[in-house]
């Protein structure tokens, strides 16, 4: 994987998202305990579809960090 595309807003529109482009490896996330804000992460490495300007180059992924539902991103600018 070289790019990740992500996008915020509400599960509704979402999920809407996730469902228009089945196709693709898309993954919603809850950005808090209360589930009132939501990331959708394309990990296709396809074209961005988001509206948002939000990609991000990945430079180091490590297969035995999988633990499923667990997600560890470090963002460095």
């Amino acid at each position: 994987m070289k790019n990740l595309n992500v996008s915020f807003g509400s599960e509704p529109v979402l999920r809407e998202i996730k469902e228009k482009y089945a196709s693709r490896k898309m993954t919603l996330l809850s950005n808090s305990a209360k589930e009132t804000s939501f990331q959708l992460v394309d990990f296709s490495d396809q074209k961005n579809v988001f509206y948002s300007p939000n990609r991000y180059r990945v430079l180091f992924e490590s297969p035995f960090l999988n633990m499923g539902d667990i997600f560890f991103m470090i963002f460095l600018i």
